[in-house]
């Protein structure tokens, strides 16, 4: 069995704790550098999307009385767009030009599988959300005052 053992992948050999927490590690350091292309995204720039994004689809948003926060805006071109789960996922927005094209029709990841992450494209104000949020600061932005 040592034998074996000795042949047999890391992660195989570890507890599922230990394999939690080593792909956790892995997973926070890949986004970690993939968000040094990025910097946080602007309340005008969310709005822009989600004005875009409105106009084609009036009915399926989700309304928030928080404000907008938490997202990033693309700047660079990455070479990869990790899949991550979770407290580890994150939204970004994408905006158009040359390297949205190799992110369509779907954005690479590192490995297949399930990500969490909230892709917002600015190109055509299209998203892999499930239900796109009307943050409480935008409506004023979008629809005036009235709906602050």
């Amino acid at each position: 069995m040592a034998d074996r053992m000795k042949w047999t992948s890391r992660s195989i050999c570890m507890t599922n704790y230990q394999k939690n927490k080593y792909f956790a590690e892995q997973e926070a350091e890949i986004k970690r550098v993939f968000l040094d292309y990025c910097r946080p995204a602007t309340l005008q720039e969310y709005a822009t999307w989600f004005a875009g994004w409105y106009a084609k689809n009036p009915i399926k948003i989700r309304l928030s009385e928080d404000n907008f926060s938490n997202m990033y805006y693309l700047e660079k071109e990455p070479e990869f767009l990790p899949a991550a789960c979770g407290a580890l996922s994150f939204s970004v927005i994408i905006p158009g030009g040359s390297f949205r094209d190799k992110l369509a029709p779907r954005p690479l990841f590192i490995e297949e599988g399930p990500s969490h992450n909230d892709l917002y494209f600015l190109s055509n104000f299209t998203t892999n959300a499930y239900m796109p949020t009307l943050y409480a600061d935008v409506r004023p932005l979008l629809f005036g005052s009235q709906h602050g």
